[in-house]
């Protein structure tokens, strides 16, 4: 029984400590963003996402950004009146603009529909290190800049112009809880 009681205690202290990290996005963008519940993930390679409760009756539309404290999870698909899908960092058809973070070397980074991504874009002059931190550029207009994406795990400087890098994801989206849904679009354009 006092295992079971520490369980219990350490899931909720798991919990409280998310929920503390999402607060603290929620004061940083104020107004504009709204804590959210994952209320389904999906069961095959072609549903690669996952499902969160709010939809446009809470304010949620179509390509707003999903977040977390460690950093980009996806954007929202489909928003029905009370929930919406989310398409995920790693799922096939993904892109995002992003930079090695204190530099200017930029690039796209596709999901692929596996673990990793692909950095793409990279020219193979550019100075790129395994562990690199990878953070949103703001550059496509969906994502503010300087949200984590991932770190650099593997550098083939082989191609004629471009590198072939990959980039575990900062986020482990089997395990998340709750989400923050920021409610409008980031970027440098806006």
């Amino acid at each position: 029984e006092l295992r079971f009681d520490q369980k219990i205690l350490g899931d909720q202290l798991a919990r409280n400590a998310v929920l503390e990290k999402m607060l603290h996005l929620l004061l940083a963008y104020e107004q504009e963003g709204l804590v959210s519940e994952v209320v389904a993930r999906g069961a095959s390679f072609w549903e690669n996402g996952i499902i969160i409760r709010g939809g446009q009756d809470d304010g949620i539309f179509t390509d707003f950004p999903v977040l977390s404290p460690q950093g980009i999870i996806g954007f929202t698909k489909r928003c029905s009146s009370s929930h919406s899908d989310v398409m995920i960092i790693t799922n096939p058809g993904f892109a995002i603009a992003g930079r090695i973070q204190g530099t200017d070397v930029r690039g796209v980074i596709h999901g692929n529909g596996d673990p990793l991504l692909s950095f793409q874009y990279v020219t193979v002059s550019a100075h790129v290190s395994v562990n690199d931190l990878v953070v949103s550029s703001g550059e496509e207009g969906i994502f503010p800049a300087e949200f984590n994406i991932g770190r650099v795990v593997k550098i083939n400087k082989k191609g004629a112009v471009f590198q072939e890098i990959l980039v575990t994801p900062s986020v482990d989206v089997s395990n998340l809880r709750f989400v923050f849904v920021l409610r409008k679009t980031g970027g440098e354009a806006q």
